[in-house]
């Protein structure tokens, strides 16, 4: 959450390339201090390419993938080449060569996860520091509030546990409904609540439920 809401990146995206680098933290001898230091760095640079959100979660991704598959390469490649070329540019200075050469590279399986990682961590600094001055734009404005909300939701679900109770709601009907359907709907009433009026409270608790989900939803 805290690199997504620095670098404006959606919260899913950023969480993913953090995942893909955490998997190889061991291998790559990193600590996870490192691993967010070295999503931020990726998302800042995203964020510099100019990519809109669709383009910017693309990015993240195939970069998340190649780190999984222990090498940028072909198709993976291409996509930061050319969707995102501050994250390139980056990746080729940390490697002191060119931008042209990285595809060399690629093709020949140099640009492998311990290489580009090495890289990123080389250039953190300047990265960080072209960041400060750029502008901010719109989307990348509401990507930022809808991380927000999702960390506002998260927290307000664990006080009230909303979705658990409306989840847990839905299910009791939907048994219910089942039993109707293919004909057992009175054993509904003999295995749990005995009568229509035992019923009719489990509807009552279950229409509760649903208010406890939308006042939760009114407070935020």
């Amino acid at each position: 959450m805290r690199s997504a809401l620095e670098t404006f990146q959606p919260l899913e995206t950023t969480a993913e390339v953090y995942q893909r680098i955490a998997q190889n933290a061991n291998a790559l001898g990193l600590s996870f201090e490192e691993v967010e230091a070295i999503t931020k760095t990726v998302s800042r640079t995203i964020a510099l390419s100019g990519a809109d959100t669709q383009a910017a979660a693309g990015a993240m991704r195939q970069f998340g993938q190649a780190l999984a598959s222990g090498a940028l390469r072909g198709d993976e490649l291409n996509s930061i080449l050319e969707g995102t070329p501050a994250l390139a540019q980056a990746i080729a200075r940390g490697l002191g060569v060119s931008t042209g050469e990285l595809r060399k590279m690629g093709a020949e399986g140099q640009l492998t996860a311990s290489r580009i990682i090495k890289g990123l961590q080389d250039q953190e600094g300047a990265v960080e520091q072209m960041s400060r001055s750029m502008e901010v734009t719109a989307g990348q404005a509401m990507v930022t509030f809808g991380n927000s909300l999702v960390g506002i939701i998260g927290k307000l679900d664990d006080t009230t546990s909303a979705s658990r109770k409306f989840a847990s709601a839905i299910l009791d009907l939907s048994s219910a409904m089942n039993r109707f359907s293919s004909g057992e709907f009175m054993d509904y009433f003999r295995d749990a609540k005995q009568t229509a009026e035992g019923f009719n409270n489990e509807i009552s608790v279950t229409l509760s439920q649903i208010r406890d989900l939308t006042d939760a939803r009114a407070k935020l």
